[in-house]
């Protein structure tokens, strides 16, 4: 069973990359401006600047994609036999970072295409993103293959080279700061979303 400090982390891991995917989504909506593209203006669930999607992606990969990666990796590259050099170190390094892509290809699109879904179910229609009418449309306008491709580089990079070091910079930070660190984005986001998404609208309605 997973102990306190990886749901803390885990959270921590979810919420930077909510608040970057925002303002990666604001950056977007900039260079569309520029080249002529239809306007698209980010639109949230929170008073918080995150987007909860890029969040849950990399929790999923983190979840799922990185332990798989590395203990792969670990299988052909240690054990009791002698650690692979030259050409098979290199076919190994590849194999890794092809299989990295397609994981996090596939979690971060099933993700976007599950999040559009809840939102149509629950809505009607999508309000925060459509991809119909687009080349590589996928899912209804839910998924765009192009965000497949860029994020699974994304996330190959994530699982192989970025996990690893911030993993180790969170184990030299004391776990009482991070326990507060949590606890203060945990419960202001929650309270966040309850206000904007709950609260407000019955006293308004």
């Amino acid at each position: 069973m997973k102990k306190f400090a990886f749901w803390r982390n885990l959270y921590l891991y979810f919420y930077f990359f909510a608040l970057l995917g925002h303002f990666l989504e604001l950056g977007w909506a900039g260079l569309a401006r520029l080249i002529g593209m239809p306007p698209f203006v980010p639109k949230m669930t929170s008073w918080t600047p995150v987007a909860p999607p890029y969040g849950i992606g990399v929790a999923l990969v983190i979840l799922l994609g990185f332990p798989l990666i590395h203990w792969l990796e670990r299988r052909l590259r240690g054990g009791k036999n002698p650690r692979p050099t030259g050409k098979k170190s290199w076919l190994i390094t590849l194999g890794l970072i092809v299989l990295a892509f397609l994981i996090a290809g596939l979690i971060f699109g099933a993700t976007e295409g599950v999040a559009g879904w809840i939102i149509i179910t629950a809505m009607g229609y999508n309000k925060f993103w459509d991809y119909s009418g687009r080349a590589g449309a996928l899912l209804g306008g839910t998924v765009w293959l192009p965000n497949i491709l860029i994020f699974g580089a994304l996330g190959a990079l994530l699982i192989l080279w970025v996990l690893p070091r911030t993993n180790r910079l969170l184990g030299k930070i004391p776990a009482r700061v991070l326990n507060i660190v949590f606890w203060v984005l945990f419960i202001t986001f929650v309270l966040d979303v309850l206000t904007k998404n709950v609260f407000l609208p019955l006293l308004v309605g």
